[in-house]
């Protein structure tokens, strides 16, 4: 964790009770309440659990993609300087095939920019 400081601060009554019953129905503490009411007025995302279980699974999938393209560049390279003919990949893939797997990789890119950005904006600034 990295380190933090605690700091002093003054709430009326009423406003201690308005930050009270926000934490309540957020299920939140106190000091992750006003931690991420800062992020969200400053404009910084932060992130619930689900977000992170969310861009965790997405992170996973994609270095999978990641390692199984770079697994097929090398493999085209090693055939490419050995002089292989089928290091010409136009016998081999399709542009429809390439053309998929771009789509995946794009689909998980706007999955997590999403995640990103809904936590962001979701709730009002104070």
């Amino acid at each position: 964790m990295a380190n933090t400081t605690t700091i002093p601060v003054r709430f009326s009554d009423d406003d201690l009770a308005l930050l009270d019953r926000a934490a309540e129905q957020s299920g939140l503490d106190r000091s992750k309440l006003i931690r991420r009411a800062v992020r969200s007025y400053s404009g910084e995302p932060y992130f619930t659990e689900e977000d992170a279980v969310l861009m965790r699974g997405l992170t996973a999938e994609l270095n999978a993609v990641g390692r199984n393209l770079m697994m097929a560049v090398r493999q085209m390279n090693r055939m490419l300087k050995s002089g292989d003919p089928r290091a010409d990949t136009r016998d081999h893939y399709s542009r429809d095939e390439f053309e998929k797997l771009r789509g995946t990789v794009n689909g998980l890119v706007a999955t997590l920019r999403d995640a990103v950005h809904r936590r962001a904006h979701r709730e009002k600034k104070p």
